[in-house]
């Protein structure tokens, strides 16, 4: 009987061995899951903080091209405004080949006369 004794302790050796492996083993892929889920926290992380930056350098373009419409706008009316007096004073002259016509030309009075007149 010791043989089975031994054959008895042996097995439950084993056991305890196989136990602790696989204890072991759980605990590295209990670890290795921590990890993973750090680094894809961490990756996370990184690719929320590059997100914010894009978003940030186009909020800035952005604002730059409002900018620059603005402005552009600003010359657009100022060139309008000036096409506007420039088309008034042609039909301004215009007319006075036609006849004599007295206009009021921004506060300046214009006389007239007829083209056989000069």
């Amino acid at each position: 009987r010791p043989s089975r004794f031994c054959f008895t302790s042996f097995q439950e050796g084993n056991e305890e061995a196989e136990q602790t492996n696989g204890n072991q083993i759980k605990e590295l892929e209990q670890k290795n899951k921590d990890i993973g889920i750090h680094t894809e926290h961490s990756l996370f992380l990184e690719n929320t903080d590059n997100l914010k930056a894009e978003l940030k350098k186009t909020k800035a373009d952005l604002w730059k091209q409002k900018v620059k419409v603005n402005i552009l706008t600003k010359k657009l009316e100022r060139l309008e405004a000036k096409e506007n007096k420039h088309s008034k004073i042609v039909r301004t002259l215009h007319d006075s080949l036609e006849g004599e016509i007295r206009v009021n030309c921004d506060g300046i009075e214009v006389y007239k006369f007829q083209s056989n007149q000069l």
